[in-house]
């Protein structure tokens, strides 16, 4: 089940491998990236920063739909991370039953 979708250019940092993960008692963490998930680096840094209590992946935007509208993941308490509005937008056209979306750190560095 899906707890929160948060919009987030840096993805996965302090703010949401603390605050957000315990707020929310995620066990999972989705990144949805198309970039991210293209890019080794971009993963090793990602899963450095987060939090030891949840289990992370790093999908593009088309696989996470997929894997967050598979049944099984009703059984755990999911964080998805998008960068980008026009990813969330695709994600929220496609995912039901999302309760929160919560709007964080977005155009300081986008253009």
């Amino acid at each position: 089940m899906i707890k929160l979708v948060r919009l987030d250019e840096r993805l996965i940092h302090g703010q949401v491998a603390i605050k957000w993960s315990r707020h929310t008692g995620v066990d999972r963490i989705v990144v949805a990236n198309d970039e991210a998930a293209g890019n080794k680096i971009i993963q090793q840094s990602l899963m450095m920063a987060a939090p030891a209590t949840a289990k992370v992946t790093i999908r593009s935007v088309a696989d996470s739909i997929t894997l967050l509208k598979d049944p099984r993941a009703a059984g755990h308490k999911i964080l998805v991370i998008i960068s980008n509005p026009k990813d969330l937008i695709k994600i929220l056209e496609e995912v039901k039953d999302i309760p929160l979306i919560n709007v964080g750190n977005y155009g300081r560095i986008a253009p």
